[in-house]
């Protein structure tokens, strides 16, 4: 019997509240508050998670909120795009929407007189609190297909039209996200497999081309995890054009450019990003570029002047970075770096307790990612700081998932090596920490 879909519009992982100390947990929230209440009010949620790319991605988001049967918003951080995708909703859709939201956050009056369902930030630590807030949620949902008029728009301006519910179209639907399903399940277990699995499900799989765009992205991040800087190129260079134009496509594929050397290119690429939309993930992924290209000069015996350059580029472009962002921590702790490599102490120094503050306040965080922690041990190792980094290493070694991270940092600890003297003991345990990594690396 086929369950009618609804359509979760939220924000997802987990979020720091905007002047608030506090973390939200929505990928929790929605898991054991709103998935639960959805099923069971005998329907099938379905949340937005995949549709956050941009580009030709907004094309499937807005045929499953016109065609969904019904839908619930959350609207706790006042996000812009699920106000707008709310407004397209409301618009279409007279009935079967259910609007909620965190009880301490201020709504736009707009909605606000709207009767959303209020909800306790610690809710999900109340066992009693929390069943009876999905029992609320699932009474509003079996209510919604009863038609009652909830979107303003309809309430307020007559005789609008209601499009009907294409059956087969929604079954389609239905269809291509369970196809979607299967496959992001099996590039997952091919990934944990390693590189050569993937190769074969990639074989398998057939033309990128052909394939859902939420896949590809998928089986992308998934080569780049396992270091398949090739496969990465041949995937992009496969896809329909209007995938490869989406951002993340764009940065990926740089990124494997810059890994096979091919640094023009991936420059190149990068630099057009900035231009059109400067930000500091871009500008951490074109100083990257430049670090890369910089080490291969030093491998290959150029110039010394070519060299300086490079390395005055790269450290300039990752300043530039964290400048516009100084919670992105990465380009901070590569500026440092690559300012004290240059002999640029004067600046390195000055940065240095700005980007410390900034991975501090990430660490305040009660859920954290393994780059916090790399970030730590890479800028207390070039500090000279090894208290600090003793203490960070087993929580790098701890959240290790990927080759991909084990290959970035061991990459910087070998800069880091280059600090020292070579008979200085402190340059003989930055090497004793690259091969713990390089040894936990090898076993993923």
């Amino acid at each position: 019997m086929r369950r009618p879909l609804c359509f979760v519009l939220m924000p997802f992982s987990k979020v720091r509240s905007d002047n608030e100390d506090r973390v939200i947990d929505f990928d929790a929230i929605y898991a054991h508050l709103i998935a639960p209440a959805v099923e069971d009010a005998g329907l099938r949620a379905h949340r937005a998670d995949e549709e956050t790319l941009g580009g030709i991605f907004h094309k499937r988001m807005f045929e499953r909120l016109v065609l969904c049967e019904y839908a619930v918003a959350d609207l706790s951080l006042a996000n812009p795009n699920v106000f707008y995708e709310l407004g397209v909703r409301h618009a279409v859709r007279p009935w079967s929407t259910i609007l909620m939201f965190r009880s301490d956050a201020k709504l736009p009056l707009d909605v606000a007189l709207n009767g959303a369902l209020p909800y306790e930030l610690d809710v999900l630590s109340k066992p009693a609190d929390l069943a009876h807030l999905r029992s609320q949620l699932t009474t509003r949902l079996v209510r919604a297909q009863e038609r009652e008029v909830d979107s303003p728009v309809h309430q307020l301006v007559a005789g609008l039209p209601t499009p009907a519910v294409d059956h087969a179209r929604v079954d389609l639907m239905l269809e291509a996200i369970d196809r979607e399903a299967a496959i992001n399940r099996r590039i997952m277990l091919a990934e944990s497999e390693g590189l050569e699995a993937l190769r074969l499900l990639r074989t398998a799989l057939g033309p990128a081309d052909k394939l859902d765009s939420e896949s590809v992205v998928a089986l992308l991040l998934a080569f780049r995890a396992t270091k398949g800087w090739s496969e990465m190129v041949e995937i992009v260079q496969t896809m329909t054009p209007e995938l490869a134009e989406v951002w993340l496509v764009r940065e990926q594929f740089a990124l494997a450019l810059a890994r096979l050397e091919k640094f023009s290119h991936a420059a190149e690429l990068l630099k057009e990003m900035v231009e059109r939309r400067p930000n500091a993930e871009t500008l951490g992924l074109l100083g990257g570029v430049y670090k890369r290209e910089w080490s291969a000069a030093v491998r290959d015996g150029r110039g010394q002047s070519y060299r300086a350059r490079l390395l005055r580029q790269a450290a300039a472009t990752y300043r530039q970075g964290f400048d516009l962002d100084l919670r992105d921590t990465y380009p901070g702790v590569n500026a440092v770096l690559l300012l004290s490599l240059a002999g640029e102490h004067g600046a390195a120094e000055m940065l240095a307790p700005v980007v410390r503050y900034s991975i501090d306040r990430r660490l305040d965080n009660p859920e954290t990612e393994y780059w916090d922690h790399a970030c730590r041990l890479e800028l207390a190792l070039t500090l000279g700081d090894f208290i600090t980094a003793e203490r960070t290493l087993p929580e790098v070694l701890n959240m290790l998932s990927q080759q991909f991270q084990a290959g970035t940092t061991i990459d910087n600890l070998v800069l880091i090596e280059m600090l020292y003297q070579a008979d200085d003991p402190r340059g003989r345990r930055v090497a004793s920490i690259r091969r713990e990594i390089e040894m936990a690396g090898g076993d993923l």
